[in-house]
């Protein structure tokens, strides 16, 4: 039996079935992990306030990884042991470039969201299980304290791909990290957060070793997961770059893939 003390797990497209829901045979096999003593870390673009019913119901209690790795919070109390924050002026920058693009922009410090207007876009993120963001006349308002992550999201993929390419070509792509993680968002972070770097910080925090890692996801914001861990895990859903990236890919979410997975490794 493979020797495995933690499970790193993206949230929707893995843990989560395309209706948002945690199905009861994912949930029975990740509590079965916990009592045996395997720790079980959510790595999400959500903030942590979206993930409290889920803790709750794995009983987690080792670190999880929340706005794609800027915030790593202990679900039990919500104690905060890592943030990463973006620079105000480069925040500025990236709103300046969202408003002349027409592109939704949402603020995010820690568990706090906020966006100018609600519209399809923040319905969106809704959708997901993200709170209602707190409405605010100007974004730059809440640039203070700076926050830990913007999202930027577009129903309209081409509007989306339109703002992400002038992110790069307009020198953001240099000082700021965009990934894709949902099918119409981006996460805006600093330049040195990713998921793969949370997760490096939360082995060091457990005293375990890359090999005893496995690491499950379907989005190209979890590849840098993959890259720090002893056995990466695509799903069914995700598309070809990440399941390049991975090791071996499973069943689909709506297949209970993580489940499978995990039983054919003898976890």
């Amino acid at each position: 039996m493979r020797t495995i003390k933690l499970v790193a797990l993206d949230v929707d497209g893995t843990l989560l079935n395309q209706q948002h829901q945690l199905t009861a045979r994912t949930r029975e096999t990740l509590i079965r992990l916990g009592e045996r003593g395997i720790h079980i870390v959510l790595a999400t673009g959500k903030l942590f306030v979206s993930l409290r019913e889920i803790t709750s119901q794995l009983g987690l209690v080792a670190p999880q990884i929340t706005s794609g790795g800027a915030v790593v919070v202990m679900p039990q109390t919500g104690e905060i042991i890592y943030r990463a924050v973006i620079p105000k002026h480069l925040a500025i920058r990236a709103l300046e470039l969202a408003d002349e693009l027409g592109i939704t922009v949402l603020v995010v410090r820690d568990d706090d969201f906020f966006a100018q207007a609600l519209n399809d876009d923040t319905d969106y993120l809704v959708s997901y299980g993200d709170p209602v963001p707190t409405l605010v006349r100007n974004l730059v308002d809440v640039l203070a304290p700076s926050p830990t992550q913007l999202v930027a999201v577009s129903t309209r993929k081409s509007l989306l791909e339109k703002f992400h390419q002038a992110f790069l070509t307009r020198g953001l792509g240099r000082e700021l990290a965009v990934y894709g993680g949902l099918p119409c968002v981006l996460d805006i972070l600093h330049p040195d957060v990713s998921k793969g770097h949370a997760l490096q910080f939360v082995m060091a925090r457990l005293d375990i070793r890359s090999e005893e890692v496995v690491a499950f996801g379907d989005g190209e914001n979890d590849i840098s997961m993959f890259q720090m861990v002893g056995h990466s895990i695509a799903m069914g859903n995700a598309n070809a770059r990440v399941k390049q990236a991975a090791i071996e890919v499973t069943e689909n979410c709506d297949q209970d893939g993580v489940s499978e997975a995990l039983e054919r490794l003898g976890v």
